[in-house]
């Protein structure tokens, strides 16, 4: 009887104890870039989170101020009552400046997205839809300016490898079909001049296929480029409404 009611005495502090460990266990949860994953435009995260529903509200509605500027300005919805937020986000996922030779080139992608957070007392979610980004790719040569890229696209097609790639894929299948066809022709029924044309055709044709595989190369280490800074900027701003909306200040 007196190993129970020691336990019943130290049952709050039991209780505390375990809380505490939660908390710092949920206060260590971090979203990796690689687990970032945008399907049909959107993304989301479910957070374990002790913190009570309406302080988590609180705190998020603290991170939204901090970093989209004025709250009312980007708000769409609110709930008080189920702890919801709807807002209207822009952030920058690429800028970059390079070039030689008196080039430079200026890079910025922006995403733009519809962000809601639902809080309930033991976890919370943030679900990013509606995302679509800005591409602006300017070149400066001698002081002029020259607009290379100026386009909006969906998050998936963005992310879209395979159609960034067709019209490669299609110009070296024609390549590959004409140097194969040049490569068939019987050089015995050729003359001395044909046979002349023939080889500097087939050279020309390989050095654009090269060409051609070029363009494949960067094109993929450009999208490779651009689904990392997506995912490491989705990540950044998920661990960071995380750090905020988990915590229990009352000062």
């Amino acid at each position: 009887m007196k190993h129970n009611s020691t336990l019943k005495s130290n049952a709050p502090k039991l209780a505390l104890l375990f809380a505490s460990l939660l908390l710092g266990l949920t206060s260590m949860a971090q979203v990796k870039p690689e687990d970032v994953v945008v399907k049909n435009n959107s993304f989301e995260q479910v957070f374990q989170s002790a913190i009570p529903a309406n302080i988590k509200q609180l705190n998020a509605k603290q991170w939204v101020a901090k970093n989209f500027g004025d709250y009312k300005s980007v708000l769409q919805f609110e709930d008080e009552a189920n702890h919801r937020i709807i807002i209207k986000g822009t952030m920058t996922i690429v800028n970059e400046t390079g070039g030689k030779d008196g080039l430079t080139i200026e890079t910025n992608h922006s995403l733009s997205f519809t962000f809601t957070i639902d809080s309930k007392d033991d976890r919370f979610r943030a679900r990013i839809e509606d995302m679509n980004v800005h591409m602006i790719r300017n070149a400066y040569i001698l002081g002029r300016k020259s607009n290379l890229t100026d386009k909006n696209l969906s998050c998936d097609e963005y992310l879209d490898l395979a159609t960034d790639t067709l019209k490669i894929r299609l110009d070296l299948d024609k390549l590959q079909q004409d140097l194969d066809g040049l490569n068939a022709v019987d050089e015995n029924n050729l003359s001395r001049k044909e046979k002349k044309m023939r080889k500097e055709a087939i050279a020309e044709v390989e050095k654009r296929i090269r060409g051609k595989q070029s363009d494949m190369k960067v094109t993929i280490e450009n999208h490779q480029k651009q689904l990392a800074h997506l995912q490491q900027s989705l990540a950044a701003l998920m661990n960071s409404l995380f750090a905020s909306v988990n915590k229990n200040d009352d000062f």
